[in-house]
């Protein structure tokens, strides 16, 4: 999980009912279940300072300043007046955020390394394919699959392979010209 610190961003206090700014208007912060506004929560500043009382005035401008609710609180109530509003912590979007753009770069990274493997796997069977199709023009050397390594061939006629005189370490296939 990111480490993200809670966060409610600054928030326009407006009257409903007129649509005019609340302008140097005192908000308190409740918890979400605490619907008779009895126990305001202890909220601080970006900084950790509490705010005294927890409660929070609006500007000139009727923006309340930004605030850090408790630990894991999520969700709470902004009250201003008769005035109730919502309010998510919206640090809870950006952990899911990180978390879920470190997911996807892990997802990215074996995707990467599976994609690599593939490729090898590939080029593997590619040639396997050619020494195959190389044996079976050579009917001397007939193959079967060796029983104890599934996989893996076994040639029954070992006479039609010799080593390579001109490449000491290499073989041949076929009987000698």
């Amino acid at each position: 999980m990111a480490d993200i610190v809670g966060y409610i961003p600054p928030l326009l206090l407006v009257d409903t009912d007129s649509g005019r700014r609340l302008i140097n208007t005192e908000a308190q912060v409740f918890a979400m279940t605490d619907t008779q506004f009895s126990s305001p929560l202890p909220i601080t500043d970006m900084q950790g300072v509490p705010f005294t009382g927890g409660v929070l005035t609006s500007n000139s401008d009727g923006v309340l300043p930004e605030f850090r609710p408790p630990v894991g609180t999520v969700q709470v109530l902004i009250r201003a007046g008769a005035a109730v509003t919502p309010v998510t912590d919206i640090s809870l979007y950006a952990e899911a955020s990180v978390d879920a753009a470190a997911d996807a770069s892990e997802a990215a990274a074996a995707a990467q390394q599976d994609r690599i493997r593939a490729s090898e796997a590939s080029e593997r069977a590619i040639a396997a394919a050619d020494v195959l199709r190389e044996l079976a023009e050579h009917q001397g050397a007939p193959l079967i699959e060796d029983p104890t390594e599934p996989g893996t061939f076994t040639i029954l006629n070992t006479a039609a392979i010799r080593e390579d005189p001109a490449e000491p370490g290499t073989f041949l296939m076929g009987a000698p010209e």
